[in-house]
């Protein structure tokens, strides 16, 4: 049975690689239909414009093509890039999705049978700014005996909000607030990176951190006398 194996080694090894090649091409060109999961990419706005309603990141697109080229999609899937009227819209837009929204290869051989979802929803806003104050906000306080020695300060005290305008209108006479600080364990000078919140998921705070300066002082009981302040009779002067 070895030298069976042995005997034309080559020619039956060269044999067995044409088959296996010969196969893959075969099963290669037969068609299948298949759903891939394309990203959805949409074009740059410019800084005057934003997105209010994301359609999404993924669009599952149902091909009709050979075997090869399906399993080349599902490791390197096309893109999808809508075509749209880049402009502010007082509501979403909706967008029909059609093959020429694909970058597919010059030479596809196959066909596409429909998206998932079949029509997107768009809304595209202007952009306005705001200057709003900024709110320390305070959560554990210090360790007795030690306590705040007048009110937090924030640098800077206000920044820049930036998003859709109808949004940055409602943030007048609002402020931007602090995620809650601890003074737990802490003494004297206090100085703290803070990230702020936004009042609206669609708006941008420029900057979205600050540095938190708070005193801390114990009150006069508290404090024990220098030796030279003592009297004869063992008591502070």
């Amino acid at each position: 049975m070895k030298k069976f194996f042995l005997k034309n080694g080559a020619i039956k090894l060269t044999s067995l690689l044409l088959a296996l090649f010969l196969w893959a091409v075969v099963n290669g060109q037969r068609e299948e239909i298949r759903q891939i999961s394309v990203p959805l990419l949409l074009p740059e706005l410019p800084d005057s414009l934003m997105v209010v309603h994301h359609p999404g990141d993924l669009v599952v697109v149902t091909f009709r093509a050979p075997a090869a080229r399906l399993f080349w999609f599902r490791v390197f899937p096309p893109k999808l890039e809508p075509v749209f009227e880049m402009r502010a819209t007082g509501s979403p837009q909706a967008i029909a999705l059609i093959d020429d929204f694909l970058d597919l290869p010059r030479q596809f051989q196959g066909s596409v049978l429909s998206f998932s979802p079949a029509i997107i929803s768009l809304q595209i806003s202007e952009v306005g700014e705001m200057e709003i104050p900024v709110s320390v906000v305070m959560g554990r306080g210090p360790d007795p005996p030690w306590e705040m020695a007048g009110e937090p300060v924030a640098e800077p005290v206000r920044i820049l909000a930036r998003g859709p305008v109808d949004r940055i209108g409602f943030l007048r006479g609002r402020r931007a607030r602090t995620e809650p600080l601890s003074l737990q364990g802490r003494e004297g000078l206090v100085r703290l990176d803070a990230t702020l919140e936004s009042p609206d998921p669609l708006i941008t705070l420029i900057p979205d951190k600050v540095s938190v300066e708070v005193q801390l002082v114990r009150p006069p009981e508290e404090i024990e006398p220098a030796p030279g302040d003592l009297d004869l009779d063992g008591g502070a002067s």
